[in-house]
């Protein structure tokens, strides 16, 4: 992990700051494939939120909070459970205008479930499991598609 970011969680004023240098430790010892680092920083930043210093954020916080687990199991090669954590991020109805207004979490959003659908696809049982997700994916579309057309 970087300086800067020991130094931010040093110097963290708030829970709010707090929570933001911890999701970011996790995400950097991810990228580092620090699994275990990047748990331990997550469930820090857990505890925060739980204790509910940051309620302002929450969804920010919540949706990402998704993705990072979501990268664990990609990372453990556990395809299925990362494709459910993501499933969860999109039909919860909180978190769905996070993911699709907030940039950072849309990309690291689309960016995983590309890998996911190109790791399903190239496993040996892959057409099968390609299949039942592309049917998901179609479920999702019109699902979204729906609550975009229905009067407010």
């Amino acid at each position: 992990m970087c300086s800067s970011d020991l130094a931010a969680q040093r110097t963290a004023a708030d829970d709010f700051q707090q929570a933001l240098s911890l999701l970011k430790e996790s995400l950097a010892w991810r990228r580092s494939d620090r699994l275990d680092k990047s748990r331990a920083a997550l469930r820090r930043f857990e505890r925060i939120v739980v204790a509910g210093g940051v309620n302002a954020a929450l969804p920010t916080f919540a949706a990402m909070a998704h993705v990072v687990r979501a990268w664990e199991h990609y990372a453990r090669g556990e395809l299925d459970a990362a494709q459910r954590e993501l499933a969860r991020l999109s039909g919860d109805a909180e978190l769905r205008p996070v993911v699709r207004y907030n940039p950072r979490i849309r990309f690291e959003t689309l960016n995983l479930e590309a890998l996911v659908h190109k790791s399903i696809a190239l496993r040996p049982d892959g057409p099968q499991a390609a299949q039942a997700s592309a049917v998901q994916r179609q479920d999702r579309s019109e699902e979204h598609t729906s609550e975009l057309q229905s009067p407010m």
